[in-house]
């Protein structure tokens, strides 16, 4: 019974609310009446003017999104030799050029490393172009030291939920600026990490504080493995 009283009424509200807006509508002048209708127009004409414009600026956004570089990054196995060797590479997977492609300076302990792109242009054309880096290692006491990749991973993040923070920021053709943001970390700290891992954390347009950088890949849960869980 309650049931079928909550479906009729509102049924019975709408009939007496047109009854009542009829009732009113026959005392109203033709003044009043002609009133009405220019706000009733005037709204209408107001309304799809908004609509059309949050729809040209979502078309324009989308159109900008998808000519936009987007850089992404890997750690690769690359032959050296009789094997392999870790090398920290770039791509850029958006439809744009990717231009002054730089890396925010990487702090952790005693050491500070500075990663670069290897070729002489910092550029990226669209569509996965990939080029590797270079890394450039000082400390305080001893200035420029020889490091590898081995020795970035061990350094960087070899304790319980210690990471480095990857900022890499670029231009498009157009001088907007970019950036994207990663986190390196080990999935099971040990003196020599097997489980090394890049988490993609953001990318957007604009210039960011490379403090916020670091808040935002702390924030973001890390990826466990299943090694560590079963520990």
């Amino acid at each position: 019974m309650v049931n079928k009283i909550k479906k009729e009424l509102p049924i019975e509200l709408s009939l007496a609310t047109g009854i009542v807006l009829t009732g009113i509508w026959f005392y109203l002048t033709d003044r009043e009446i002609d009133v009405i209708i220019q706000i009733l127009i005037f709204t209408a004409i107001l309304w799809y003017s908004l609509e059309t414009r949050l729809v040209k600026k979502s078309m324009v956004e989308q159109n900008e999104l998808e000519k936009r570089p987007i850089i992404d990054l890997y750690l690769r196995d690359e032959p050296s030799g009789n094997g392999t060797k870790e090398i920290f590479k770039i791509r850029n997977i958006g439809r744009g050029v990717a231009y002054n492609v730089e890396i925010e300076e990487i702090k952790s302990g005693d050491f500070s490393y500075q990663f670069y792109i290897q070729q002489a242009n910092s550029i990226l054309a669209p569509l996965n172009d990939e080029k590797p880096l270079s890394m450039v290692t000082t400390t305080k006491a001893n200035g420029m030291i020889m490091h590898d990749v081995e020795d970035f991973k061990r350094e960087a993040a070899k304790k319980p939920n210690q990471f480095a923070a990857f900022l890499i920021t670029y231009e498009n053709i157009e001088n907007k600026k970019f950036y994207s943001i990663f986190k390196f970390y080990n999935r099971i700290p040990l003196p020599k990490p097997s489980e090394p891992s890049i988490q993609f954390i953001k990318s957007d347009e604009g210039n960011i504080n490379p403090k916020k950088v670091h808040v935002l890949c702390d924030a973001e849960k890390t990826r466990k493995s299943v090694y560590a869980v079963k520990r």
